[in-house]
């Protein structure tokens, strides 16, 4: 570490947990070019950088493989909304959704995708594989956009055959996809199932159905007390409903150009959106002495 750079960033930050999709990656879900060096200067700076998503562990890893600066053993990882946190090399799981629910979801969105024509797909997560029963087309093409690394299809989700055993009991997270778009999905469909599981919308056709109480902020609250570090020395940056949990968990809490309504109000700063690089310049103003590349929210102080 060179002499001038501070021991800490500014602000004093040792945790940072970020969205991907609509948040950090590029055009295309491509990881930025510069963002490998910079996660290792920030590791020399005591800061440890987590990807947030509603993506599988697996896919995550594939993503980030060769970027992120490994420690005890392996990366860190939130994915599946919060369902799952890779640590150590280790996953641990949350909680499952359970069995009749995981059948019930599927058939109302067989149901809905008949009814109104709609093209809908189901995806069973587990900890390390998801699985699907679309044929090949658009579907298969948006589910393989975030699940590819670590996708099984099956002839049929409710009788998958011999995966059967595998999936009994450890499904971890329901995503189901509207290709029209989520919010009749949530609402009318999905709604129902609120008094059972977590029913939050992921992106403009997705919506995933979580555990109670499982979400990137409880699996942020966790990494937390694991390491011993306060709200106050942590940075959350999110775009999506999805990550309202996780903002409230960070008392540096940032809402990107673009993200939800929801989320600017909840977020105490502002970053640039993806296409600028919005995520970086904040990360990179901590090490330098640089000009600050947000600004608070007014009356974030509350």
């Amino acid at each position: 570490m060179s002499p001038d750079r501070p021991a800490r960033p500014v602000p004093p930050v040792r945790l940072v947990a970020c969205d991907l999709d609509g948040t950090l990656l590029e055009h295309g879900g491509r990881v930025p070019a510069d963002l490998a060096p910079l996660l290792a200067e920030l590791q020399e700076a005591g800061v440890l950088f987590v990807p947030a998503s509603g993506r599988s562990a697996p896919s995550v890893e594939a993503l980030f493989a060769g970027v992120l600066p490994t420690a005890d053993g392996g990366p860190t990882v939130i994915a599946d909304n919060g369902a799952c946190l890779v640590r150590a090399g280790r996953t641990e799981v949350a909680a499952a959704v359970p069995d009749d629910v995981v059948a019930a979801v599927v058939r109302a969105a067989r149901a809905h995708a008949a009814e109104h024509r709609r093209q809908v797909v189901v995806v069973l997560c587990t900890p390390r594989m998801a699985y699907v029963d679309c044929p090949d087309g658009p579907l298969l093409e948006e589910v393989e956009g975030y699940y590819a690394a670590a996708l099984a299809r099956v002839p049929d989700l409710l009788e998958p055959g011999a995966e059967a055993s595998a999936l009994r009991g450890s499904v971890i997270k329901v995503a189901v996809a509207d290709l029209d778009g989520a919010a009749g999905l949530a609402d009318d469909v999905l709604a129902p199932f609120a008094g059972a599981v977590d029913v939050v919308r992921s992106g403009a056709v997705w919506v995933d159905l979580m555990p109670q109480g499982v979400n990137k902020g409880s699996a942020l609250r966790r990494l937390q007390a694991e390491l011993g570090v306060r709200p106050g020395e942590t940075a959350a940056f999110g775009d999506h409903l999805n990550d309202l949990e996780m903002l409230a968990a960070a008392e540096h809490s940032y809402a990107v150009d673009g993200a939800q309504p929801a989320v600017v109000a909840a977020a105490r700063l502002r970053a640039a959106g993806p296409g600028e690089g919005g995520v970086l310049q904040v990360l990179r103003s901590w090490l330098p002495a640089s000009p600050a590349t947000s600004e608070p929210v007014p009356g974030a102080d509350r």
